[in-house]
């Protein structure tokens, strides 16, 4: 994949899977840059999905959900006031209190890692 990923829209997934599909079993032709470009979108939903990268501190965001690799739960961030200081809404109405550490939280989607 080309560049850094960004976040895709479903429209420009769409798009993309439809230009190969015509490509490759229709009469529309792309090649070169074209083609590249839609390899590289279907490449990048690829990796969303299945390859999850970590957040980084300054990804996080209040009422954001994670998944936290330590205690593999989902948690909702009620705050981040701190790298040492990240508070977390826990099911039950109460709050954790945790600190930032590199691979450790995750897109909620990871948690279907953990699914039998």
């Amino acid at each position: 994949m080309i560049g850094v990923m960004k976040m895709l829209t479903k429209e420009e997934c769409e798009t993309a899977l439809s230009k190969l599909w015509d490509n490759t079993f229709g009469t529309d032709c792309i090649t070169g840059e074209d083609l590249d470009k839609y390899v590289d979108i279907i490449d990048g939903l690829i990796q969303y999905v299945f390859n999850h990268q970590p957040y980084k501190f300054e990804d996080l965001k209040p009422n954001m959900w994670v998944w936290d690799d330590n205690s593999e739960w989902i948690f909702k961030i009620k705050s981040v006031n701190s790298e040492i200081d990240i508070e977390f809404e826990n099911g039950d109405l109460t709050f954790l209190r945790t600190v930032f550490e590199e691979g450790r939280f995750f897109p909620v989607t990871k948690a279907m890692e953990y699914q039998e």
